[in-house]
């Protein structure tokens, strides 16, 4: 009988140990998955910013009009 619930504890053990090993695993797989959507987005985000101060330029050329001279 204390056979058994040795072998049973020392199987937990094990499970339990390859537990962590998974989760460390799948941080890291998510840290660099993250990494690289952000280094994407980054040059997405840029094109967006361009594309609105083009936006702002182009209002304010119609709200200005000609420029006159003193």
């Amino acid at each position: 009988m204390r056979g058994s619930i040795t072998r049973s504890a020392s199987a937990a053990c094990q499970v339990g140990d390859h537990r962590w090993l998974i989760q460390v695993v799948y941080l890291l797989a998510r840290c660099l998955l993250d990494c690289l959507v952000v280094r994407g987005r980054h040059e997405v985000s840029k094109d967006a910013e361009l594309l609105v101060l083009r936006h702002q330029n182009a209002v304010l050329r119609r709200q200005i009009g000609r420029v006159r001279y003193l």
